[in-house]
């Protein structure tokens, strides 16, 4: 128990750690967006250290990935002398897409919730289903959402859904 809790210490030292130095990382190719440490999980025997990276605006991953096995001697050199532990951990990078899927929910949502009659609950709702949904319905839903925008508002006096100025009712 108390060897889990040391790692845990450690792993988040390791975190704190490389997010303020990849900041000072000079290789384009590691600089190409927002860059977050997400997660550290690091070895029972301290040799190595896998390390989760999320990337907001990142442009190119291969060599994102390239940059990063080209700085991490480096990396692992500051966070040597940063942390005094008996052996550096070799630094193993991964990437997280974990931000970036969830920007692109809050999107869906912030979209879905202006179409007309849908509240809040139900934008959460319909962007969590078309997540899940494949790409060609995915495609026609959008097409539909569309012609609702184009055609379906509310009346001015009843103040239900109609595709005229006001409804029949």
């Amino acid at each position: 128990m108390a060897n889990s809790n040391r790692i845990g210490r450690i792993n988040d030292d390791i975190q704190r750690v490389l997010s303020e130095r990849l900041r000072s990382v000079k290789d384009p190719r590691v600089q190409q967006g927002m860059i977050s440490v997400t997660r550290v999980e690091t070895t029972g025997d301290l040799r190595y250290a896998k390390v989760w990276l999320s990337v907001l605006g990142q442009l190119d991953e291969r060599e994102f990935k390239r940059g990063l096995k080209s700085c991490g001697p480096w990396l692992r050199r500051e966070l040597g002398s940063a942390l005094s532990l008996r052996y550096t951990p070799e630094l193993v990078f991964e990437l997280d897409h974990s931000i970036e899927y969830g920007a692109h929910i809050s999107r869906l949502i912030e979209e879905f919730s202006h179409l007309p009659g849908i509240g809040s609950k139900s934008a959460q709702r319909l962007a969590f289903h078309v997540i899940n949904m494949p790409m060609d319905q995915v495609e026609n839903l959008a097409n539909a959402i569309v012609e609702a925008r184009k055609n379906v508002r509310y009346c001015k006096v009843c103040c239900t859904l109609t595709d005229r100025e006001i409804c029949p009712i």
